[in-house]
């Protein structure tokens, strides 16, 4: 036990209530991209199928489809993990996870639909299993940390941040992004070089990291650099391009080449691109060139063995790759190097909570990342309500607010990128230090008690708004997104004669329509008529029909009578009848989307296929709670049922680890008291 760190009972008190944070929220929360974190590996080692690549571009009759793929020991781990999962989970887990494979293109459009499938009566458990992995790398992430760091003041600190970081708890327990398996790896890298100060051991890290994730491709120079004479450097070299030879290039001659496909596209694209503004994206390109430039030539002709230095460079290079941010949970990767200069640079805390205020502003997804991350208590329920981006973009098209967001985050970035290299360099340029000396910076221990009681109030707060006396009043403001593509480029500007309409198949999810928006990038001048048609068994039958002198730019809303309709599919149509042809933005087809397909119908009724095109629209539907009133707390009681020996489980373990931070809490206080 020498390995473990000796902690005070400050230390041991945010420690526990990291643990009870952490267990409290993991069994009920998940995004729908577990399922292909852990549901898709274990069925690839099952099938035996190692070539996932070329497997995905023939399941999928697309090369392309490789692009949404993980990195190759992804799927050994996961799958190794998932294997584990299946032993404690229920017996038909492996049902459920073939279900999800082979509904993966609806589920991607219905994400409540993995929670309805055979095997999922054991929700609860397979997430807190599969969870439990990111359980066990966070904590060897802050193991790592607290042997690098020195002084119960600084642990006490750290520790303080990291039990109650919005970021890890959301992106991780929340969420469920599979990101912190490669920064145990980096961590466990740095701590290599701190004991030993060889870089072969940390370039051997720094590579293995790669095939789970691509981002730590940008830290795989600066072992390299650290060595010191050409034989050290060769050796290192040898550390870090052997295994990630091993593990690609087997890969890359049987899928010929599309192991690399997410690789390239990686590189070349950043989620941020359809919201920031383009100058916004250059100024931070040239940043990052110059900034990297900086870090390297410190690394190789400055850097005079301090170990800070090393921890600098990691810092630095995460903060110039999310320098424009691409997702919230992306950001779990520099968090823990954020922690570790909040000891040492007061001002950086406040720039730290500004920048991920902005990042839940301005990037915050749709109900799938928002109130749906509550969805495996009750799926109609929680992903019924809207999400923040379905709101916001709703409102504000241009996602301006988003824009802004995007430009403070890369300012704030900036300074503390040039605050970092000011002092690896020696030079002063902006004062963020503190202007005298103080104690570490260590959260309120009140905190405590906030945590929990947010989240109860949360969950209150949703239950209650199924109330009757509520429902009504509050009905607006439930609906569910079943098809609002954000980021979709524009695919071409077509022309649409007189006559002649744009007809758009839209899949529901619940059947009761709502209301449909259509988007349009420029307004239009002629006469147009909107119709959104029910077909059944072969009759169309009319939901809604208006006709329009003109349409603006901007978002145009359709509302049909309140109506089900059984087999969830309607048609939305755009008709020209005026005696002008008009030209209309045709967006580019999501992948994966299905039957989501736009036709041309000339004035004769004949039908033509819009080859990858798609109107930009969206649409509300009413949730099945606000029609079956005692849906939600039925369904939340039928599942708490299922699971109530594991929950049971769960329920000790949580009470154990709240009692045990009141007890090292109550200490700190006594004693305090007696000081006094």
């Amino acid at each position: 036990m020498k390995f473990l760190p000796s902690l005070t009972a400050s230390c041991k008190k945010w420690l526990w209530f990291g643990l009870f944070l952490r267990l409290l929220v993991i069994p009920y929360s998940g995004h729908p991209d577990l399922f292909f974190i852990f549901g898709t590996p274990f069925h690839f080692l099952n099938d035996q199928v190692f070539d996932i690549y070329r497997h995905l571009a023939e399941y999928f009759s697309d090369p392309s489809a490789a692009l949404y793929s993980y990195q190759p020991l992804h799927y050994f781990f996961f799958g190794l993990w998932s294997g584990i999962t299946q032993l404690f989970a229920d017996p038909e887990y492996s049902v459920w996870m073939r279900q999800v494979i082979d509904q993966f293109p609806s589920i991607l459009r219905d994400s409540e639909a993995a929670f309805s499938f055979n095997g999922a009566e054991a929700r609860f458990k397979v997430l807190f299993l599969w969870k439990a992995l990111y359980l066990v790398c966070d904590f060897l992430i802050l193991l790592f940390i607290l042997k690098m760091i020195s002084g119960d003041k600084k642990m006490e600190s750290y520790i303080s941040w990291w039990a109650g970081s919005v970021v890890i708890l959301y992106s991780q327990y929340l969420f469920g992004q599979c990101g912190i398996v490669s920064i145990v790896i980096i961590v466990a890298g740095i701590y290599c070089y701190k004991i030993k100060r060889s870089p072969q051991w940390m370039g051997f890290c720094f590579a293995l990291s790669v095939p789970f994730k691509l981002f730590p491709l940008v830290l795989l120079p600066l072992p390299f650099l650290l060595a010191r004479g050409w034989r050290e450097k060769i050796k290192t070299t040898g550390f870090i391009v052997i295994p990630l030879l091993i593990i690609y290039v087997p890969l890359a001659v049987h899928s010929e080449g599309l192991v690399f496909l997410r690789m390239g596209g990686a590189l070349a694209a950043s989620y941020s691109e359809g919201i920031a503004w383009g100058w916004v994206l250059m100024l931070s390109k040239i940043f990052k060139a110059l900034g990297f430039l900086a870090i390297f030539y410190h690394v190789a002709f400055r850097h005079q063995g301090d170990f800070e230095d090393v921890l600098r460079y990691v810092f630095i290079s995460f903060l110039l790759l999310l320098c424009v941010p691409l997702k919230i949970h992306y950001y779990a990767w520099i968090t823990p190097f954020w922690f570790l200069f909040f000891s040492e640079k007061k001002s950086y805390v406040g720039i730290y909570g500004a920048i991920i205020f902005l990042l839940f502003f301005a990037n915050l997804s749709d109900k799938q990342t928002f109130a749906g991350l509550l969805a495996p208590l009750e799926p109609d329920f929680f992903m019924s309500f809207p999400g923040w981006m379905d709101i916001s973009y709703y409102f504000s098209p241009s996602g301006f607010h988003a824009k802004m967001a995007i430009l403070i985050i890369f300012i704030l970035t900036l300074i503390v990128v040039v605050d970092q290299l000011s002092t690896l360099f020696g030079f002063s340029v902006l004062d963020l230090s503190f202007k005298k000396a103080e104690a570490p910076r260590i959260r309120n221990s009140r905190i405590i008690f906030v945590y929990p009681m947010v989240w109860i109030f949360l969950m209150v707060s949703l239950l209650a708004f199924s109330h009757p006396a509520l429902k009504n009043r509050f009905k607006d403001y439930f609906f569910t997104r079943s098809s609002n593509f954000y980021y979709e480029p524009q695919l071409k500007r077509m022309q649409l004669p007189p006559g002649n309409a744009f007809d758009q198949k839209i899949l529901l999810q619940k059947g009761w329509l709502k209301k449909v928006g259509l988007f349009l990038d420029e307004p239009i001048g002629a006469e147009m008529r909107i119709e959104i048609v029910d077909d059944q068994a072969g009759e169309e039958i009319i939901l809604y029909a208006q006709d329009h002198s003109g349409l603006q730019k901007g978002w145009t809303e359709s509302v049909p009578k309140p109506s089900f309709i059984g087999e969830k599919v309607v048609h939305f149509r755009l008709r020209n009848i005026s005696k002008e042809s008009i030209m209309i933005s045709i967006r580019k087809l999501p992948r994966f989307s299905g039957d989501f397909k736009l036709k041309l119908i000339s004035s004769s009724k004949e039908e033509s296929a819009v080859d990858g095109g798609i109107l930009r629209f969206n649409v509300l539907e009413e949730a099945l709670f606000l029609h079956l009133p005692d849906l939600p707390f039925r369904s939340i009681q039928k599942a708490l049922v299922q699971e109530k020996g594991f929950l049971v489980f769960w329920f000790i373990v949580l009470l154990g680890c709240g009692m045990k931070t009141m007890q090292y809490f109550k200490r700190i206080e006594s004693h305090v008291t007696k000081q006094n």
